[in-house]
């Protein structure tokens, strides 16, 4: 992924027209969501060149003619594959994470409190993807019949570092 912004100078028409297609244009108000590949993280990739660039950083750049030296692009509307210029503004970390917990997205959201009382752990969390009985069958396979962290990860569709964590109840205590 590019931090740097040198692909700028290599925008042609041709380009433009290509990174269009790819977006499901909607309605003005709703997301317009990038249909081809994805980094790790859910967000757009595009290639300009040698560079693999945010999709919502191009369409911000297309759109409003610059892009922000000392800011990031942030989504008001969340979604990591949206292009809707509408729906992208500029801003410092600290304003992405204001927004975040202002929604309720933070995680922990930097609460003590919360994390005392586990509101945001587990089956609390909204972001789970696992249930308790799952964390449970996790342990088991683990330490009766000696599943790896990889076919554990396979099997469950989660991160070997996240088997690690309910293995070492990290997670899912």
């Amino acid at each position: 992924m590019s931090t740097k912004i040198e692909w700028c100078n290599e925008i042609t028409e041709k380009l433009i027209k290509r990174f269009w297609s790819y977006v499901d244009i909607r309605t003005s108000d709703e997301c317009w969501e990038w249909q081809r590949g994805l980094f790790g993280s859910g967000y757009g990739q595009f290639r300009i060149g040698k560079y693999k660039v945010r999709t919502h950083r191009i369409a911000f750049f297309l759109r409003r003619g610059y892009l922000p030296f000392d800011k990031i692009i942030c989504h008001t509307c969340d979604n990591p594959k949206c292009c809707n210029p509408k729906h992208l503004f500029d801003g410092t970390h600290k304003d992405n994470a204001v927004d975040r917990e202002r929604k309720g997205r933070g995680g922990d959201g930097g609460s003590f409190i919360k994390k005392l009382t586990g509101q945001v752990r587990g089956v609390n969390n909204p972001a789970h993807k696992l249930t308790t009985i799952q964390a449970d069958e996790i342990r088991y396979l683990r330490d009766t019949r000696g599943f790896t962290y990889r076919r554990l990860a396979k099997l469950y569709k989660v991160s070997q570092s996240q088997i690690g964590n309910i293995i070492n109840k990290r997670n899912w205590k």
